[in-house]
């Protein structure tokens, strides 16, 4: 499985703007 370095809230803020 992949394994991805724990994400502050603020990065998980920005993944979502990008992924729009």
């Amino acid at each position: 499985p992949h394994q991805y370095p724990a994400l502050t809230p603020e990065q998980k803020q920005e993944l979502h703007d990008i992924a729009k």
